[in-house]
């Protein structure tokens, strides 16, 4: 049980590292924001991401998160949010559709 509780735990870290890998190069110009000419690179970047792991990403909803707070913060927070299917704060919508 405790060998399982560690390859949970490393392979959580992996995937945090490996988002904040693709959000960190999705700042070209290193403004520690996604302005809206990063936004298209970003959204892709997360898709393949998320897919590879069997996730699926409603692209809207995301662009939409990211219009509303576009720090790299929240972005890291939405990402790994949406990767590890944690409640996101301040999604207001009432659709219930997954991210």
């Amino acid at each position: 049980a405790e060998i399982i509780k560690k390859q949970k735990t490393y392979l959580h870290e992996v995937a945090i590292a490996e988002i904040t890998k693709i959000v960190l190069l999705a700042d070209k110009d290193g403004s520690m924001t996604i302005d809206k000419a990063e936004v298209a690179e970003l959204t892709l970047r997360v898709f393949t991401q998320l897919d590879a792991h069997g996730i699926k990403l409603n692209i809207a909803k995301f662009r939409k998160m990211i219009s509303k707070d576009n720090d790299i913060t929240q972005v890291l927070k939405l990402v790994q949010a949406i990767t590890f299917g944690e409640t996101i704060e301040g999604d207001e919508d009432d659709d219930k559709e997954p991210m």
